[in-house]
C-alpha cells in the first residue's frame, strides 16, 4: 500500500503546503497500523476535529 503521493517534485510540495486531503490520514495511520486517535495524538488535532473532518470529507 501506498499513500497515492508523488515521491518527489513540485507537486509534492504543492500538496503539503496546501495541506493533504483528509482521506490521507487514514491511509498513514492503516500504513503506520496505528489507530486515528494515536494519529490525532501525534500531529496535535483532537479527535473532535480529526471526526469532522471525516464527516467533511466523505460529502
Amino acid at each position: 500500500m501506498t499513500l497515492g503521493l508523488p515521491s518527489r517534485g513540485t507537486r509534492l510540495y504543492d500538496l503539503v503546503r496546501e495541506g493533504l486531503p483528509f482521506e490521507f490520514l487514514d491511509r498513514v495511520a492503516s500504513l503506520l497500523q496505528m489507530q486515528r486517535g494515536d494519529i490525532s495524538k501525534a500531529i496535535g488535532v483532537p479527535p473532535t476535529t480529526l471526526a469532522r473532518r471525516a464527516t467533511a470529507s466523505s460529502h
